[in-house]
């Protein structure tokens, strides 16, 4: 899939991005801490404030690729998806008769 590059700035650096769709099923949320806690021991309680559906990611110097890591761990929702989809008895039947046939 071909997207456009998006390039900025920031402190001098150059830098290349592509935007990212959040996959399908998902939805990204930016969240916020709305208490200052004074000890690391104490809970956090945070909540979403927007959501969204896709985002801008960058890359110093280089376009992103689908070898950046954040770019496999998306791939690997879609391939955990399919592991953890059940298989149904048509499902089955179908593959044992392509095994028999040697397909």
């Amino acid at each position: 899939m071909k997207t456009e590059t998006l390039t900025a700035v920031f402190r001098g650096r150059p830098l290349k991005g592509i935007e990212i769709s959040i996959p399908s099923g998902y939805t990204g949320i930016v969240v916020k801490d709305p208490v200052t806690r004074t000890t690391d021991d104490e809970d956090r309680c945070i909540i979403a404030t927007h959501s969204f559906d896709r985002f801008n990611f960058w890359n110093l110097d280089k376009v992103p690729t689908s070898d950046d890591l954040l770019q496999k761990g998306f791939q690997w929702v879609d391939i955990a998806s399919a592991l953890h989809r059940p298989i149904v008895d048509d499902t089955i039947e179908d593959l044992s008769q392509r095994s028999i046939k040697g397909q």
